[in-house]
């Protein structure tokens, strides 16, 4: 999804997702190429029902659901193919 990040979930874990938010760097602005920070505010967050607060846990996972797609320059990699 253009909208959704794959993290660890002992970092936000004792957080609201208002209070989260994720940063992308950019090239954009002047001058030209000029490396950028975009922040953006998370919406909704997911965390493993079997994380059980341990960054050694095996489901030390979240997704962090953002208001807005990630900007377009941003590479996307695919958890699951579509094929399998």
């Amino acid at each position: 999804s253009d909208n959704v990040i794959l993290t660890a979930a002992h970092c936000v874990s004792d957080v609201e997702p208002e209070d989260v938010t994720a940063y992308f760097v950019v090239n954009s602005g002047c001058p030209v190429n000029q490396v950028r920070r975009k922040p953006m505010e998370v919406e909704l967050m997911g965390i493993h029902s079997k994380f059980d607060g341990s960054p050694q846990s095996l489901s030390d996972l979240a997704l962090l659901y953002l208001k807005e797609k990630a900007p377009e320059e941003q590479l996307r990699l695919p958890l699951i193919k579509a094929d399998q």
